[in-house]
């Protein structure tokens, strides 16, 4: 193999490295608010625990809550997507917070699987491109 063959291997292995750690970052990237939404969810599905007892705290905004009381605990308006609102009774809701649980998990475990395979593949890439080095 001559010099100019093999700095051209070596060039394209650090091509190839360098777009699968962009690869790596946006994954972890999107890992970090599939987490952020995980948290979200637990939070919300512990105040609608204790609204069914009758009080809680409501958020006024971000970062501010009020202590408050409810006089209506078995009905919630619940952002399904695209800020289109349904109507639940407190049955719906918990169903719907659990299922919509599962879902974000899901997408968390396969990103998960993602990100390890290109660890991986970061991995034979640097491995190869020591062999060529060497």
């Amino acid at each position: 193999m001559d010099k100019k063959e093999t700095g051209s291997q070596l060039q394209e292995r650090y091509v190839q490295i360098e777009l699968l750690n962009k690869q790596l970052e946006q994954v972890s990237s999107q890992l970090e608010l599939i987490k952020a939404k995980i948290e979200e969810l637990f939070f919300v599905r512990n105040a609608v625990e204790k609204m069914f007892q009758g009080g809680g705290f409501s958020q006024l905004g971000t970062g501010v809550f009020i202590k408050s009381e409810f006089k209506d605990t078995n009905t919630f308006l619940i952002n399904v997507g695209r800020n289109i609102f349904v109507k639940m009774n407190k049955e719906d809701a918990k169903n719907y917070l659990a299922r919509k649980m599962e879902d974000i998990k899901s997408v968390h475990s396969h990103l998960t699987n993602k990100a390890n395979e290109l660890q991986k593949e970061i991995q034979e890439q640097v491995l190869e491109l020591q062999k060529l080095q060497g």
